[in-house]
């Protein structure tokens, strides 16, 4: 798309806005995670919640989610989706990391230990990468919407594509205990609510 008509944008502005939301989204994610302003307390669960078992297959899912989220920026060429993106991210980053650090939970894990499987050596590597805090609102649910909804603004087609891989994502976090039912139902909210707020401010600054 020609940058010149004003529908897209340079391909170094594009990287650009991407350094700068996903880098303000790791330093506001592992601050929380590591500087919760109060000590964690335990996820609200379900009883649906306990019934779920441990499967570690789906950790290939999970991490699949992690370049999911950029690739739904790449994706995006119209200058509207792209700045949509960008400030509806930040919004949902910002709004979550506060929950995380004046109400931090956690998930323990050792009720779940981890098999000697390709797939359980996976989720232990993943594990130490991740501490089990953070949960409530799940990122990783609210990322996998926010990406499926702006990759839908542009084609249907690969939003629902887009939307049942999400759908996966959502399982592979109760199958994997990295969270709960309440994590997830929170996480969507908060995706559009972020959305919204997006708009709703867009609308403001430019009425018509």
């Amino acid at each position: 798309m020609d940058a010149s008509t004003g529908r897209g944008l340079p391909p170094s502005k594009h990287f650009t806005i991407a350094v700068a939301v996903y880098a303000l989204y790791g330093v506001l994610y592992l601050g929380a995670q590591h500087f919760p302003l109060r000590e964690p307390t335990l996820a609200p669960h379900m009883e649906l919640d306990y019934k779920i078992a441990l499967s570690a297959s789906w950790v290939w899912i999970y991490i699949a989610a992690y370049p999911f989220v950029p690739l739904a920026l790449f994706y995006l060429k119209e200058q509207k989706y792209i700045y949509g993106y960008a400030r509806s991210f930040i919004i949902l980053t910002i709004g979550c990391t506060l929950i995380f650090g004046f109400w931090p939970t956690t998930l323990p894990r050792a009720p779940y230990p981890t098999d000697d499987s390709i797939s359980g050596i996976a989720l232990e590597w993943l594990r130490g990468l991740d501490a089990p805090t953070n949960c409530l609102p799940s990122l990783h649910v609210a990322s996998s919407w926010h990406s499926t909804w702006w990759i839908s603004k542009r084609n249907r087609f690969y939003g629902g594509v887009a939307a049942l891989f999400t759908m996966m994502v959502i399982w592979s976090t109760f199958a994997l205990k990295q969270h709960v039912i309440w994590d997830a139902i929170t996480g969507t909210l908060a995706c559009f609510l972020a959305i919204w707020l997006s708009y709703a401010l867009e609308a403001k600054r430019s009425p018509v």
